[in-house]
């Protein structure tokens, strides 16, 4: 339980530097303190402020006595509005028959599912398509680099 206090604490400290901007007085940016102060990449500390986030909102809720203890126990939780965390992981409580068996990051992604099948859907292809947009845009980037190499005489 103590470090899982400490964890939500780093993780709400973090927070309190970023929305603050205290980086600044060392670091360009989040994503540089981040990763030369703490070794994380930026999208990994945000999953750890979330993470933070959602254990936070589920210890505050009665009907709750086993907290997660990793951040990829919560990670899918995130995409939850708060009630649907609350009660996704009362199912995932139910589902281990209370923490006896093990709560894998899978259990809580079959229960998140359940919730929000197409929002998950959504985010899946909101992704793929914005890789196949990116990709496409290169495409884009180097044929016209090469259209204008080719349209240069020979120095």
């Amino acid at each position: 339980q103590n470090g899982l206090k400490s964890f939500i604490e780093v993780c709400q400290h973090l927070a309190i530097i970023r929305d603050g901007r205290l980086y600044l007085d060392n670091y360009s940016s989040f994503e540089n303190y981040c990763r030369e102060r703490w070794a994380l990449s930026r999208p990994y500390a945000y999953k750890l402020m979330a993470s933070a986030k959602v254990v936070e909102e589920l210890s505050a809720d009665d009907g709750v006595t086993i907290l997660p203890n990793n951040p990829n126990q919560v990670s899918k939780l995130a995409q939850l509005s708060k009630e649907e965390r609350i009660a996704a992981w009362k199912i995932v409580l139910q589902k281990s028959e209370r923490g006896k068996r093990a709560i894998s990051g899978e259990l809580v992604s079959e229960v998140v599912a359940t919730f929000r099948p197409e929002r998950l859907q959504l985010a899946e292809n909101d992704e793929r398509n914005t890789k196949e947009s990116a990709i496409a845009h290169l495409i884009a980037q180097l044929l016209l680099l090469m259209e204008t190499r080719t349209d240069r005489p020979n120095l």
